[in-house]
């Protein structure tokens, strides 16, 4: 969802709310957006009560993927869309106990984003994007990035705006539109990572559309329960709606739900799948499924092959000194794999050691020096009592920037502790990305530096701080390693991050698919909905 800095988006806001929200400063790593899509059963014994309030629920589950803007677009049955969108957090945007119509008694899209700009001026760059084409609303959700030529000449504020546009473009310009064209011609012209949820409106509201690109590059799940389909980026904004989780948005497909229970799909594309193995490491959460595996036990499994990494003596030494060391993770992506390294390795496991205060809303840290280190004070807490006299393994997924690593090097060691051993979850992060979770080069600590110049940087700035320093040692999870937690082949993955291996390096082949039916629900059953779901034709 790149933008440019001289296109300056506007705030669609509440007054006297989110106009006046502090901007959380954009990361210098960070997850782009997380996107849901909601759309009704034409039931009418469902309570539909509720949604307004699971919404807001599902977008705090996807809060993580971003913090600088929240927008949902409620769409009433008629068509008519009610939006609302301002800077800052769902809790800044939807204070609590404020009674906000949000419109989506039928249906509703949602955005949560990191962007590049959030100064006032351009109207159209407000996410979730809606625009008017003579009869036609079009109303996406995107999250991912397009690479060009799709904005090249910058005429737009970024490149989900554009792609409403090429949307209405291809539309115009069809006799009688069929969508799974107009959305196939556009992709067809198209390259980059997209997992996006789309309304096309033209009178009534009956259908939403969901459409992945080929490679997988970003997550995207669907589920139901018995007042209609959910389609998220990740698992948890299916459980605020109570749904049952389907399965994903196949890659290279589009989706259509209807109100009437159906859903038509149609394969556009094909290419090798490259799935963004930086969000099996720290992006989604850790009850998102993945493949049918929760991340939650794909995290718990690489702590346990980082303790198989240790030699025969490394474990002789520490069995035979057991109560000397503690492990602790730094929370909350590496709880997973500090408990099953900690289970693995013999050690206690002190849960509560470092934690994360509740006063703190942010994901990500940016800036340098006393900024992030006040920053860091304020997100951490810590009981110092576990630390006095210990031998500490840190478990964190992954070493990018480092300058979080560095500050806990030091708060350790004036707790008390007497040996600090940094375990990472994941390989070195030696390249740049703008597919996944859009990381630069630049600000990485590993490029250039061998696993002792990275020991000695973590260290301290001076020789004398080296020296005295506690901690001992830095060790990285292989990436054979790393797979094999995850469980599924190393070939599904862009792992440029870490190897240079893209997945742009994959080519995608166009294909003409046919449209399949299926059915997801049925308003005749009187129990629980327990989803069936069968292919029934294929035209």
């Amino acid at each position: 969802m790149r933008g440019i800095e001289a296109l300056k988006p506007s705030i669609d806001s509440f007054p006297e709310n989110s106009l006046q929200a502090e901007l959380t400063p954009a990361p210098e790593i960070q997850e782009k957006c997380g996107v849901l899509g909601w759309m009704a059963w034409d039931n009418h014994s469902a309570d539909l009560s509720m949604v307004q309030g699971q919404f807001l629920e599902a977008a705090k589950a996807q809060q993580h993927r971003g913090h600088q803007r929240t927008g949902i677009r409620g769409i009433r049955e008629n068509g008519d869309v009610v939006s609302r969108i301002g800077k800052g957090s769902v809790r800044s945007v939807f204070p609590d106990n404020q009674g906000f119509d949000l419109g989506v008694e039928y249906s509703g899209v949602i955005h949560n984003t990191w962007t590049t700009d959030l100064s006032p001026g351009a109207e159209d760059a407000q996410h979730p994007v809606e625009i008017t084409a003579g009869n036609l609303k079009i109303i996406i959700s995107h999250n991912g990035q397009i690479l060009e030529p799709l904005n090249a000449d910058n005429k737009h504020p970024n490149d989900s705006v554009a792609l409403a546009h090429k949307f209405a473009e291809k539309w115009a310009a069809q006799q009688v539109s069929d969508p799974f064209e107009v959305i196939s011609s556009v992709l067809s012209e198209i390259d980059g990572s997209y997992s996006i949820v789309a309304k096309f409106i033209e009178g009534d509201d009956e259908f939403i559309y969901a459409f992945r690109d080929p490679r997988a590059i970003r997550p995207f799940v669907y589920g139901v329960n018995e007042s209609g389909v959910v389609i998220a980026s990740e698992t948890g904004a299916l459980d605020a709606f109570g749904a049952d989780q389907i399965g994903e948005i196949d890659p290279g497909y589009i989706y259509r739900f209807d109100k009437y229970g159906q859903m038509a799909r149609k394969k556009f594309a094909e290419a090798a799948r490259k799935s963004c193995i930086f969000e099996n490491i720290y992006l989604t959460r850790k009850n998102h499924i993945d493949q049918g595996i929760r991340v939650e036990e794909q995290r718990r499994r690489a702590g346990e092959l980082i303790a198989e990494s240790f030699s025969a003596d490394e474990l002789a030494e520490i069995e035979a000194n057991k109560d000397e060391y503690i492990a602790v993770p730094m929370p909350a992506t590496a709880i997973p794999a500090a408990e099953g390294f900690a289970a693995t390795i013999g050690v206690n496991y002190e849960s509560k050691a470092i934690e994360i205060s509740d006063k703190y809303r942010r994901s990500f840290i940016n800036g340098n020096g006393e900024a992030v280190n006040a920053a860091l004070e304020e997100k951490f807490e810590f009981d110092p009592e576990k630390f006095a006299g210990k031998k500490v393994f840190v478990v964190d997924d992954s070493l990018v920037r480092g300058s979080t690593s560095k500050w806990m090097v030091k708060k350790l060691e004036s707790l008390g502790a007497t040996e600090i051993h940094l375990l990472l979850a994941s390989p070195r992060i030696e390249n740049s990305c703008n597919l996944g979770a859009d990381i630069r080069r630049e600000v990485l600590m590993a490029p250039g530096k061998t696993n002792q110049q990275i020991l000695e940087t973590l260290q301290g700035d001076t020789r004398e701080e080296r020296e005295t320093s506690k901690l001992k040692s830095v060790r990285y999870l292989d990436l054979d390693k790393l797979i094999e937690a995850i469980g599924q082949p190393a070939t599904d993955f862009c792992t440029g991050c870490i190897n240079g291996d893209y997945a742009t390096n994959y080519p995608i082949n166009f294909v003409k698919g046919a449209l399949e039916i299926w059915t997801l629900f049925s308003k005749n059953f009187d129990i629980p909905y327990i989803p069936q779901v069968e292919e029934l034709t294929t035209v």
